[in-house]
Order: C-alpha cells, then structure tokens, then sequence
C-alpha cells in the first residue's frame, strides 16, 4: 500500500531524529496541519511500522519500530539514545514470563551525557 507523503516524512524524521512527540513531530513537519500528523501517526501505529514509547509520564513518543533496544535519557537536557539489546537478555526476561505473553519489553535507562 502507497504512503501519504506525510506519512514518508514521519518516517525519515523518526529515522533521522529518533524518538519524537507528536508534537515535535508537529513541529518539524509544519507544512502539514496537526490533524494530518496525528491521523499519519495512526496509520503508521496500526501498520507496525513505528511504536509508542513512554520515555515521559505526561506524553507518549515515537519511533520506528526495530529490534528490542534500550533507552538510554539524558536528565539533564533530555537526549534520548538507543543501545542494541542483547539476545541473551531478551532470552532470560523471557525465561521468568512463562506465565506471561510478551508484547513489547520497553527499558529506559536514566543517567546524564558524557559530553
């Protein structure tokens, strides 16, 4: 199926910029209108092409959606980053879940930029 052209730029920001708010995807893209972004969002959701994340309680992100990874949060200026989740790893949470239907394993780790 064909993508919207707001849809294809979502993804080449999230591919360039990482985890987004709607609203800092809002305001990258503000050639389109805010409900063009949130309907583009959606779509975007429901196809499985990018994924929410929680990196704040008061509003959700967005990125593309990957590998299981970890995110790394600057406290201080609020950079998020991203570290490749170890097989082994994915392997023991699963281990101690066979109760429990994994979906999604989403881990931030908090700490301050080197730079």
């Amino acid at each position: 199926m064909r993508k919207s052209k707001s849809a294809e730029m979502i993804i080449s920001l999230l591919e360039n910029k990482g985890a987004l708010s709607a609203k800092e995807i809002s305001t990258h893209l503000n050639s389109f209108d805010r409900v063009t972004i949130y309907r583009s969002i959606n779509k975007l959701l429901s196809e499985g092409l990018i994924r929410e994340v929680n990196l704040e309680k008061s509003f959700h992100s967005y990125e593309l959606s990957s590998l299981p990874h970890l995110h790394t949060k600057c406290v201080k200026c609020g950079k998020v980053g991203h570290i490749d989740m170890p097989k082994k790893l994915i392997e023991e949470i699963a281990k101690y879940s066979k109760n429990f239907n994994i979906h999604d394993i989403e881990i931030t780790v908090n700490g301050e930029c080197k730079d």
